[in-house]
């Protein structure tokens, strides 16, 4: 099994998204340093980081001393206080921070991030909403991927339209321009799926392609 690679990672700001994120990396086995003014957060995460640092996430002084430019990638998870967040964003960019990510509590705030130089914006709030939806409102979609606006991922259900087909027949490719990736069964899950594999109900396949084509192929 491949190993993964060790990195370093700072988050600033212990909301629920950034303790999680925190917590979850040091699982995955990376070092995480992580910064709040608020002691009460600190102290619960203490134990569950490898440092944990209390500090206002806009002092400057506080910030240049900690070093950001050596870490892997910089997340400011705060994004309550816009003013805060866009502070501290501007003072890691220039202390040459590799990669910085910051979360967007709104489009505007997004934009606004994007134009002062942060290299990913993410909207958690947004992104799970969107994919709480997608489970909702869909019959058998078991999960997804999000790989661009126009392109996802998705693991769904064999509907009935294709039960006992042969991906040869079903012919999904030119029917909904989806590609399958896997089929997976109760005997297993088959990566490398042949024309001449068959699809069965109660079976889920991974498919990537056009998120409305997945949806009408779903709809099915």
């Amino acid at each position: 099994m491949a190993r993964i690679k060790k990195r370093q990672f700072a988050i600033l700001g212990l909301g629920r998204f950034g303790s999680g994120l925190a917590e979850e990396l040091c699982r995955l086995g990376h070092e995480v340093m992580v910064m709040d003014k608020s002691e009460d957060k600190i102290n619960k995460i203490s134990a569950k980081v490898t440092h944990a640092i209390q500090g206002d996430i806009t002092n400057e002084d506080i910030l240049k001393t900690l070093g950001f430019a050596n870490f892997d990638e910089v997340i400011v998870a705060s994004s309550q206080n816009i003013q805060s967040s866009l502070m501290a964003c501007l003072l890691l960019k220039e202390q040459g921070v590799k990669k910085l990510v910051a979360k967007a509590s709104s489009e505007l705030h997004g934009k606004v991030l994007a134009k002062i130089g942060v290299d990913t914006v993410v909207f958690p709030e947004r992104d799970m909403a969107i994919k709480l939806a997608q489970s909702m409102t869909s019959t058998s979609i078991v999960d997804y991927i999000e790989l661009s606006e126009e392109f996802n991922i998705a693991e769904l259900g064999v509907p009935n339209s294709v039960d006992g087909f042969t991906l040869q027949k079903a012919n999904l490719r030119e029917k909904y321009g989806l590609n399958v990736l896997a089929i997976i069964s109760c005997e297993g899950t088959n990566l490398t799926p042949k024309a001449s594999d068959v699809l069965k109900k109660g079976d889920r396949i991974v498919v990537i392609g056009n998120k409305d084509k997945i949806s009408t192929f779903d709809a099915n």
